[in-house]
């Protein structure tokens, strides 16, 4: 984590953010790495255990995920533009 760190703050060093600024960056960006390896290595149990692949998990689920949306509930979520994905990972806006 020092060396991710390390290479962090100096790809934010001279940009004028102060050093708390900075530090802050650098733990929240080693966070949301390790937030999104955790997930995707649980996806992949999950597939190996139960042969469902990520994205037929979510083609099942889409007609709630579509409900809750619209119930306004969650209306900043429903804000931003439908995204049409091939994939989990490869998706482009279609608005």
């Amino acid at each position: 984590m020092m060396a991710h760190t390390e290479w962090i703050l100096r790809a934010l060093d001279g940009l004028g953010l102060p050093a708390e600024t900075r530090i802050r960056e650098a733990l929240t960006l080693h966070g949301v790495v390790i937030t999104v390896a955790l997930t995707l290595a649980g996806g992949v149990e999950a597939e190996q255990e139960t042969g469902v692949t990520l994205d037929r998990w979510w083609l099942a689920r889409r007609a709630r995920a579509d409900e809750l949306l619209h119930s306004g509930r969650f209306s900043q979520l429903a804000a931003i533009p439908r995204m049409r994905c091939r994939t989990w990972t490869v998706c482009s806006s279609t608005a």
